[in-house]
């Protein structure tokens, strides 16, 4: 099971919104590459950076920061949010982002990215709100999912933004889309301690994405990897 670092992204900064609420959001640094460099020293060998700014307002400022976390770490990046088109696709890639994920609201490219770039290259982030998909009342979280494997991904992240930064994650979503879908499926939103990760090993998910646990310290990046990433 993968131990992923996450950062998200306002402003050029990095903050931890309170279940999905930019007005609640707590700033952890100025300086994200500083960041990524500790996630980097402590074992980390992936990243999740996540543009939490509505309709792109900062898009130029934080594409800088993950474009410099790319030239100056040797993370792998999965960047996320912040992306509508096939050019932002291919930008990211031009300054060394290593993959993508899109979501319910970039869904109409989704099959020309997986065309163009492969299933590798390309995850798939469900918003949810608990159990409700964000801006898609009435679909099935299963269901969806089932639907983005039929349509060729591989590489599904469930962020449950009413768990993130309460530290109380969404287990039960997570095993079931995991086990009705057959996909690589990576829990993100609420962790906040071992027992979690515990949790979560035994569903079988692939990786588990932690924000404000780790930059609160209340669970260390270098235990986590060690401990399950073996």
């Amino acid at each position: 099971m993968r131990i992923i670092p996450a950062i998200y992204l306002s402003g050029g900064n990095a903050v931890s919104n309170y279940k999905g609420e930019s007005e609640q959001s707590t700033l952890f640094t100025r300086d994200p590459l500083v960041a990524a460099r500790k996630f980097e020293k402590q074992g980390a060998k992936l990243i999740h950076i996540v543009d939490s700014d509505p309709a792109h307002s900062a898009k130029e400022k934080n594409w800088k920061v993950v474009q410099a976390i790319a030239k100056n770490t040797s993370l792998e990046v999965i960047y996320s949010d912040g992306i509508s088109t096939l050019e932002d696709i291919e930008a990211l890639f031009a300054v060394g982002i290593d993959y993508v994920s899109l979501n319910q609201f970039s869904h109409g490219i989704l099959k020309q990215a997986l065309e163009k770039f492969g299933p590798e290259k390309i995850f798939f982030t469900i918003r949810t709100l608990k159990h409700v998909i964000e801006g898609m009342p009435g679909v099935d979280v299963i269901d969806f999912g089932g639907q983005l494997v039929k349509e060729g991904v591989k590489n599904i992240i469930l962020r449950d933004m009413k768990a993130e930064g309460s530290l109380h994650p969404n287990y039960d979503e997570v095993e079931h889309l995991l086990v009705f879908t057959k996909a690589n499926v990576f829990a993100f939103g609420g962790v906040g301690s071992m027992e979690d990760l515990e949790i979560f090993q035994r569903t079988g998910v692939s990786g588990v994405m932690i924000s404000r646990a780790f930059f609160e310290m209340k669970i260390s990046p270098q235990d986590c990897i060690s401990k399950f990433e073996g």
